[in-house]
């Protein structure tokens, strides 16, 4: 949590952990009922790497960077293709 710029000594660890769970149950909850299908290929450590990149784009300590890291990465991985595509 400090990572992205919130204080968490005043909770105790306990508590962060529940939340986190809580959140990551949630997340795997809506995947599903959207897809309507659940496999492990949604997470791969490829999808790990995007999301460690994207917070280091952004600095670590404060909300704005992960969200501006984030942008930053997929501004970049749209772009690409057609880097690539046109040799520039």
């Amino acid at each position: 949590m400090a990572s992205i710029g919130f204080d968490n000594l005043p909770v105790p660890a306990g508590r962060n952990m529940l939340a986190s769970g809580g959140l990551g149950g949630l997340a795997g909850f809506l995947l599903a009922n959207l897809t309507d299908f659940v496999s492990p290929a949604y997470m791969s450590w490829q999808r790990s790497g995007d999301l460690l990149i994207m917070v280091i784009f952004g600095g670590m300590g404060r909300l704005y960077g992960a969200i501006i890291g984030a942008m930053a990465y997929l501004t970049l991985e749209s772009c690409s293709p057609t880097i690539r595509s046109t040799g520039r």
